[in-house]
């Protein structure tokens, strides 16, 4: 079964907002913190809030209260304002500026007309707003039954269905011709509709992921059943019947505003088990033989691995086999670890890996004490030198693990800097181990002594390299240590400039190869390498944003290729 995913997925602006003003205040853990009302209408996302700490407000007087994004009536902010807790506005921008237009309206004499559900959280508060002057309609007929109305403003409950809105505007306008018109659904809204519309044209069955009490998601399932396409509405895995799916060769998934890309992804992950329950054929197990290699961290160590002997080839210095052989086992132990120690946030990145960690817990701590033996072994027949380096470099990971940081303050200068500086430290200390590794372990062979310009051209090749792997790595787990309260480079400074970063750095890797070869440093090899490395890297570019990182273990496998490109082109070449 194809899975084909909208254009547009996870949390709008305004529920991104609301949600990290509620990880920001329980990671401050200076006081209880609630919210007024539900956040948002997401039930598993506000089940992970509960277990962080947050609480419905009742009546309390100290702490920090979170308006939610639906907005509240004024008086109700009002009366916050007065309890002594700390307040936090977490309204959608966009909802605030209709408030504000309903508010300017109604203390200037206008009668409001609001079109939307009359007990929707964020209408009540519209309602507030009007001061006693508005009329809620559901639907286009029900304006020829409102009383006789003065000055008429027409607004839309932000989350309605954008098709149904011309219709609206023709009865009230038919009723009061000189009406106020503003069309205030949000774009998000209207994206995410029109997105399943194009959608639902290219599957057999959608699945649209979100919150049952979700309007937005609602009017989702809504189009897509008007459409006469077979339409399930899931708010977690749980909803999800293998018999549903007999005879569905394509499924495309969307999701409302408010569902979280770690929800859509845990979403996936069912979907693709099912998929390879049914897949008996070659490519089938194909499939099933390269996730296990994926997901227990084998595929990628092989391609870090290879990096390290492609530097050594580009150096011209020898011992490749025993190199690999070093980096391989330590590379597979010390990242099974690594799982194994942030469980609780890949099962929010990766539930894929989740599934399969638990599933075989035991072989793979089993390969973990097996992988740790050989790279000691290994280490230790290659040099004492490069024995050394693993140690040290074992002893700085296990203390970034468990030693206590500073505590920094998310806006403070280092606080800001730490997510930002942490992709580029994991690729220069890799690149120091891989650079310097062939040369402790064999020195330069007889042919060609060692050079200062060969070493730094071919370490500027493998830090870009490292770099594109840890900053794609970055975005990936971007959804589960935001949940976390740990700032990644993401989250700190946007998508868009995340990918301009990955770009410039493919571009300063290609031409570190380059210059390097056109000035006589780097062996002919290195031509090879700008196509197996840089550019092919940079064509995952477009997927990885595309699809927010919603890509699975194919993915996973395609971000490590370019690495075991290079060691297939030092093999060949």
């Amino acid at each position: 079964m194809k899975i084909k995913l909208a254009k547009t997925l996870g949390y709008c602006p305004g529920v991104r907002r609301a949600m990290d003003m509620a990880f920001e205040e329980l990671s401050r853990r200076d006081g209880r913190v609630f919210s007024r009302g539900e956040l948002i209408h997401n039930g598993p996302a506000l089940e992970l809030l509960a277990q962080k700490g947050l609480k419905i407000w009742a009546g309390e007087t100290a702490g920090a209260v979170i308006i939610r994004a639906h907005g509240l009536p004024p008086e109700e902010k009002e009366f916050l304002a007065k309890t002594g807790l700390r307040v936090r506005d977490a309204t959608c921008p966009k909802v605030l500026g209709v408030q504000k237009l309903v508010d300017d309206r109604a203390k200037r004499g206008f009668d409001v007309v609001i079109w939307g559900a009359a007990d929707h959280p964020e209408v009540i508060g519209l309602m507030g707003h009007a001061y006693g002057r508005g009329r809620v309609i559901s639907r286009a007929g029900e304006a020829a039954d409102l009383p006789e109305l003065g000055q008429v403003l027409l607004v839309s409950q932000t989350t309605q269905e954008s098709a149904g809105w011309p219709e609206v505007v023709k009865a009230v306008l038919a009723r009061w011709p000189e009406a106020e018109i503003h069309n205030t659904i949000c774009e998000a809204t209207a994206i995410r509709q029109n997105g399943l519309r194009t959608l639902a044209g290219e599957v057999d069955a959608l699945i649209v992921v979100g919150g049952r009490n979700s309007g937005n998601t609602r009017r989702l399932v809504e189009i897509g059943r008007a459409l006469g396409k077979k339409t399930l509405a899931a708010e977690t895995a749980a909803d999800l019947e293998a018999d549903w799916f007999r005879g569905v060769a394509t499924v495309g998934v969307a999701a409302g505003a408010s569902t979280s890309f770690w929800q859509i992804s845990q979403m996936l992950q069912a979907l693709r088990a099912m998929g390879r329950a049914g897949e008996n054929s070659w490519r089938g197990l194909g499939e099933r033989f390269l996730r296990a290699l994926v997901l227990s961290n084998i595929y990628g160590a092989a391609a870090m691995a290879s990096m390290a002997v492609v530097a050594g080839a580009l150096m011209n210095a020898a011992a490749a086999p025993i190199i690999f052989s070093v980096y391989f086992f330590y590379i597979v132990a010390l990242h099974l670890l690594r799982d194994f120690a942030r469980a609780q946030t890949i099962r929010f990145n990766a539930p894929d890996r989740t599934a399969f960690m638990a599933k075989y817990r035991r072989p793979l701590i089993g390969l973990i004490c097996f992988s740790a033996f050989m790279a000691l072994a290994a280490s230790i027949l290659a040099s004492a030198g490069l024995t050394l380096s693993l140690l040290l470099m074992s002893l700085m990971v296990l203390a970034y693990w468990r030693l206590p940081r500073p505590a920094w303050g998310a806006a403070s200068f280092c606080g800001r800097l730490r997510p930002v500086a942490r992709p580029a430290l994991l690729a220069l200390g890799w690149t120091l181990l891989f650079v310097s590794a062939p040369l402790l372990a064999a020195g330069p062979t007889a042919e060609s002594d060692f050079s200062a310009w060969p070493f730094l051209f071919t370490a500027v090749a493998v830090f870009c390299g490292l770099f594109a792997l840890t900053t794609m790595s970055d975005f990936l787990s971007a959804q589960g240590d935001r949940i976390f309260g740990r700032p990644t480079l993401t989250t700190v400074c946007g998508e868009k400039a995340v990918e301009r970063l990955l770009k410039t750095n493919m571009a300063v890797w290609a031409l570190a190869l380059a210059v390097g070869l056109a000035t006589g440093n780097l062996p002919r090899l290195a031509a090879i390498l700008i196509f197996a490395g840089p550019a092919y890297s940079f064509q995952l570019i477009k997927p990885l944003f595309k699809n927010n990182g919603l890509c699975g273990f194919r993915f996973e496998a395609a971000r490590f290729g370019s690495a075991l490109l290079t060691g297939l082109c030092f093999l060949l070449f």
